[in-house]
């Protein structure tokens, strides 16, 4: 399984409910969680834009929203 990375923000419910649709959806999926300020080209690249997710390449497969079909294109 290609490694998955997961830009969020501190207090950002939208961060939040992405983080438990992944979960519902892929309960083992190895997932490196970033804080996109932590990182001052993360939040250059990504601003309020989060959550996105992004595999090892940082290839966008989805923001804002889980996309359960895109994470599945995804990692096929």
């Amino acid at each position: 399984m290609p490694e998955l990375r997961l830009y969020t923000r501190r207090q950002c419910g939208l961060c939040d409910a992405f983080v438990d649709a992944l979960e519902a959806a892929q309960p083992r999926l190895p997932l490196d969680l970033r804080d996109v300020d932590a990182d001052p080209a993360w939040r250059e690249r990504f601003g309020q834009d989060v959550p996105v997710l992004t595999d090892a390449t940082d290839w966008v497969i989805c923001m804002h929203h889980f996309d359960a079909a895109a994470l599945r294109a995804a990692v096929a």
